[in-house]
């Protein structure tokens, strides 16, 4: 019987392996051998990664940020305001317009 331009017989058809080259990923020898093991190189992979992106932006930023500055307060901030939470406006308010129109300041 022929096959693929190969003769062959009815038990051995190991011959018709010989009419195509071999593939070229055939020959490759795999990093890993179970899917765990290559999870664990993808992890390693992408952690060693961000490791050597953090460092490289530290370095960077470190480089821009002046040193032994004092700190610069700013003009909104006040040490003592006035009111410490909304509630106490709004209640001061509503006491002001009650009084502007004559009325207790009990609510």
């Amino acid at each position: 019987m022929q096959k693929r331009g190969v003769i062959v017989d009815e038990d051995d058809f190991l011959p018709i392996l010989t009419t195509y080259p071999d593939h070229p990923f055939s020959k490759e020898i795999p990093k890993v051998k179970t899917f765990a093991e290559l999870q664990q190189m993808r992890r390693n992979s992408n952690r060693n990664k961000i490791e050597l992106a953090n460092t490289t932006f530290e370095a960077n930023r470190m480089q821009c940020i002046p040193r032994n500055t004092p700190y610069i307060y700013s003009d909104f901030n006040i040490e003592k305001p006035t009111f410490t939470s909304i509630k106490q406006r709004i209640e001061l308010e509503k006491q002001n317009a009650r009084k502007k129109v004559n009325l207790t300041d009990a609510v």
